[in-house]
Parts: structure tokens; sequence; C-alpha cells
């Protein structure tokens, strides 16, 4: 896991420690590809495109915990957008 963090972009970790994702998760979107905020902007076109790579990833609202990691993907990829290319 840890290797696979390591991947990304610093900024982008900065994006996600930030906004509180797990080192799992960060993994998870690491090893997808998702490893630059250029990228990662592009992971939905909308809040409800983000939700739906949630559940991509095996991330559905079924614990105060699960519904704390949606939101910071959320937060996350809301802070990514304001970042210029």
């Amino acid at each position: 896991m840890t290797e696979q963090v390591a991947k990304l972009e610093p900024e982008l970790q900065l994006l996600f420690n930030k906004n509180g994702l797990s080192k799992h998760l960060q993994a998870i979107l690491a090893q997808a590809g998702f490893r630059s905020v250029a990228k990662f902007q592009r992971i939905g076109s909308s809040e409800e495109g983000v939700e739906k790579a949630c559940g991509f990833m095996g991330l559905e609202p079924e614990s105060l915990e699960s519904l704390a990691e949606i939101a910071g993907l959320q937060a996350a990829w809301e802070s990514a957008r304001a970042v210029k290319e």
C-alpha cells in the first residue's frame, strides 16, 4: 500500500491528506492510475460522477466511516478542480 501511495504526485497527496482520505483509498486511486491532480480532476464531471466512482472503489454509504471517506473524496475532488493545470 505504501509503495502505491508513494506514486502519487506530491500535490495530489497533499490534497488527499488535507481532506482526510485514508491511505487505503489513496492506494486504490494510485493503483488505478489517478496519480496526478490533472487526472484526478477527471474522475467525475459532477459530485454524482464522483459518487459513482466511489461505487467502483467499493465505497457505499453503509456506515459513518464510509460516508466520511466519500465526503473526503468529494472534498478532494472539489479542491482539485480549483487547481490550475
